[in-house]
């Protein structure tokens, strides 16, 4: 059995992840990975983004999704009061 440290339960997200190990700049492996990220808590994307942006520091699109998503979670916390 794999184990996702991402947080993925597809076959398509495992087998993304398993690519990964070997080639970390594969772009299509970190897509797929990103868009199965959406369905997940936010404390489990929040992962996924930042070793996307540790591994690609110079990718706008990366850096623009990680703060959206943490936008989003700020935006939801003020909904709360």
């Amino acid at each position: 059995m794999v184990v996702s440290h991402f947080g993925v339960k597809t076959e398509r997200g495992i087998k993304a992840e398993l690519r990964l190990q070997h080639h970390p700049y594969d772009t299509e492996s970190w897509g797929v990975l990103i868009r199965e990220a959406q369905n997940t808590p936010l404390e489990t994307s929040r992962v996924l983004c930042e070793k996307l942006v540790r591994r690609f520091p110079n990718a706008g699109r990366y850096w623009r999704l990680y703060i959206e998503q943490e936008v989003f979670r700020i935006c939801s916390l003020f909904k709360l009061c």
